[in-house]
């Protein structure tokens, strides 16, 4: 998920402030940050300089964090703890 939506609330600007300046609609920006509608490259660069015009001092990654970095690791209970009864034993190891 982007966080335009967070910066341009940041620095008081409006959706059609950014649009303006980024040259589209203030109903485009409502998308492109509720989700709707998906940002290519391109303009995603075009709406973080558009927010650094408008007084943000932002970067792509703050606006557009890693989404890999953003979830969460799935922690597995039953791994948290292993079985070393070979590796405290090893006579106890069978071998096939």
């Amino acid at each position: 998920m982007n966080k335009l939506k967070h910066y341009r609330n940041a620095i008081n600007a409006t959706q059609k402030d950014v649009g303006d300046i980024v040259g589209v609609s203030q109903s485009s920006i409502d998308r492109y940050e509720s989700g709707i509608r998906k940002l290519n490259t391109s303009k995603a660069w075009e709406m973080v300089n558009a927010l650094n015009r408008l007084g943000s001092s932002c970067s792509f990654t703050d606006v557009f964090p890693d989404p890999l970095e953003c979830v969460p690791h799935a922690v597995n209970q039953s791994n948290d703890k292993q079985d070393n009864s070979v590796l405290d034993n090893p006579k106890s190891a069978s071998v096939a």
